[in-house]
């Protein structure tokens, strides 16, 4: 799948798997804490550089102290 399609399909509203209302609040809680670990690792390796702007507004800042 593409990224763009990849964003698409992420955005839209998608039906809880049958699957998940078997699991005890135990593995829901496990499979949560799993699936945002996963997020969070693929958003870390896909940030960009810092912004150029924000990167001169503090060196503008440090630089008035």
């Amino acid at each position: 799948m593409q990224r763009q399609q990849l964003e698409l399909w992420s955005a839209e509203p998608h039906p809880t798997p049958q699957l998940y209302q078997q699991l005890t609040p135990q593995q829901r809680s496990r499979l949560v804490n799993h699936l945002a670990g996963l997020i969070l690792k693929m958003v870390q390796e896909n940030v960009s550089l810092p912004n150029p702007l924000t990167s001169t507004e503090t060196k503008d800042h440090e630089r008035s102290s």
